[in-house]
């Protein structure tokens, strides 16, 4: 049967109480004195709890709906208005919750065609865009209605993204990242916006067309890249994976992974030339129930998420089972 997402069996605490537990660190005497000083064992509690925040912004930044993306963006923006310069409001931006501590972040919200959410976006990746390095999203966006590649929400969702430069680790769950635009830097249309990060490692994709002419130039122009995860993806029978990387990447090492259940996978072309060198191309299958009645599409993308989240490698996501 395949595995399901593990769901803790600790018991959760209501934020209430965990308040009215922090709040009892300060006495009634201690609550009457205007300041504290830093030698004092409450400032010190308090400041490791502070600390506390900065691995929650680290390592919990789990959004996974319209209203939490609004809430976060909405905290970050928390600014005067009458700031002189977009550059001072972006400085308090990047201050107001310790964004510097953010550097993993999932993201997933449905209402892709809703202007607003595609602003809180904007905002929240124009303020963590020099920290963040891993990306998880899952979002819909082949939903985008796209008959005008300029429209406002499309052309502002990609400008976000856009500006996550230092991305090493980026998975996008539900399909290519399917973000079409005019790139003015490279006077081209291009429907992903991956190539725009210099520092990119690892890219993990759903139903990316392999025989796409882009892909491969795109990554050759990548000097850091090293692996590349391709879950249900098109064109294996009609590209060579190993020709295509050495004719835009010369020697170059690369470790692909192709994600499918066992009866979905195709014959791939050039699979005799499949062996351990330099490029490393690898089957992956994703287990089925006894009956097989699952839906092919959820099951491979649930199983690649749950591995991207808990941090497993990709080479090792065989030998992981939830």
């Amino acid at each position: 049967m395949a595995s399901k997402d593990c769901k803790s069996s600790l018991p959760t605490l209501p934020p209430e109480l965990i308040l009215s537990v922090i709040g009892f660190v300060i006495s009634p005497t201690e609550s009457r004195a205007v300041a504290l000083r830093a030698s004092h064992l409450v400032t010190k509690t308090l400041v490791s709890l502070l600390r506390a925040l900065r691995l929650l912004h680290a390592r919990c930044l789990y959004i996974d709906s319209d209203a939490r993306l609004m809430s976060l963006a909405a905290s970050i923006a928390q600014m005067p208005h009458e700031l002189r310069t977009a550059s001072e409001r972006l400085r308090l931006m990047r201050q107001s919750v310790g964004v510097s501590h953010i550097l993993s972040l999932y993201l997933s919200y449905t209402e892709v065609n809703d202007f607003q959410l595609a602003q809180s976006v904007l905002g929240l990746f124009t303020a963590i865009a020099p920290y963040l390095r891993r990306l998880v999203i899952d979002m819909p966006l082949r939903d985008y209605d796209y008959w005008d590649l300029r429209m406002t929400t499309a052309s502002t969702l990609r400008e976000a993204f856009s500006k996550l430069t230092g991305l090493d680790t980026v998975c996008s769950i539900r399909d290519e990242l399917f973000l079409p635009g005019f790139e003015p830097t490279i006077s081209v249309e291009q429907t992903s916006v991956w190539p725009l990060w210099p520092n990119l490692k690892t890219l993990i994709l759903y139903n990316e067309d392999i025989d796409n002419e882009d892909l491969w130039p795109s990554l050759g122009k990548l000097e850091h890249f090293e692996t590349l995860v391709l879950t249900r993806c098109d064109g294996l029978e009609e590209t060579d994976i190993k020709l295509e990387w050495t004719k835009n990447c010369g020697q170059r090492p690369l470790e692909v992974l192709i994600v499918n259940i066992e009866g979905g996978h195709r014959n791939p072309l050039g699979r005799k030339s499949w062996k351990e060198d330099s490029v490393v191309v690898k089957e992956m299958n994703v287990p089925t129930s006894y009956y097989g009645d699952e839906d092919e599409i959820e099951l491979c993308q649930e199983w690649v998420k749950r591995r991207v989240l808990r941090g497993v490698k990709p080479a090792d996501w065989d030998s992981v089972e939830w």
